[in-house]
């Protein structure tokens, strides 16, 4: 059996196929040039939008071609914001839909197997209509979302074999958007959470702190 995993992020996304077989369990890193998807959209009026890479290595060339970028925008998700697009606008969740299409579309090519689920990692304190944003644009995608991990606990279980031996471990999950801390207890086989705690401060915010601070 085939399965995937999706970690969604403000800054990059990341997906693994996993493969089990009565031998055990096997991860595949899927991606742009065995790295993670850069979470980026670039739109544009009348020509078709791009992502990942190529918005990330031609960031400041698609602007001056009329192209639209948008970053971070799972920072937005749940919330009644529009992004204004020159001819229009688009929802959060259009715009994850389309990325999360776009991840879809790539994997598969990569793998050979349809991406028809996934479980999806999201932050210990994301709201239940960010959850729901979330589903709601996977689904455009074509993905259904078989059920959300905690960020910090999905690190875990991917380290879970270097991590062998330890009993309890505390994890500490900082990316772009927010900072997850998960204390993890595992007891034969099975995993708990024993505290969770999350913070909205990443990346973004100490980029925008040293740019004020430089300016």
């Amino acid at each position: 059996m085939i399965s995937f995993g999706i970690d969604f992020g403000t800054t990059n996304t990341a997906v693994v196929e996993y493969l089990f077989t009565d031998h055990g369990i096997s991860a595949t890193r899927c991606g742009e040039n065995n790295l993670p998807f850069p979470s980026l959209v670039a739109l544009h009026p009348e020509k078709p939008p791009l992502f990942g890479t190529e918005v990330k290595k031609r960031r400041r060339q698609l602007k001056t071609e009329g192209y639209t970028v948008i970053s971070s925008f799972k920072s937005i998700l749940g919330k009644k914001e529009r992004i204004s697009v020159a001819g229009g606008s688009y929802s959060p969740i259009d715009v994850t839909a389309l990325f999360l299409q776009y991840v879809k579309a790539s994997v598969e090519q990569q793998s050979g197997v349809e991406m028809k689920d996934a479980v999806i990692s999201i932050p210990v304190d994301f709201r239940p209509e960010q959850r729901c944003a979330l589903r709601d644009a996977a689904w455009q995608a074509g993905i259904s979302v078989r059920s959300f991990v905690s960020e910090p606990t999905a690190a875990y279980i991917h380290c879970r074999k270097e991590l062998a031996g330890a009993s309890n471990v505390a994890v500490f999950d900082w990316g772009g958007g927010t900072l997850d801390v998960s204390l993890i207890s595992e007891e034969q086989g099975t995993i708990h959470e024993l505290a969770i705690a999350g913070r909205s401060l990443g990346g973004n915010d100490i980029d925008e702190m040293l740019a004020r601070h430089l300016h």
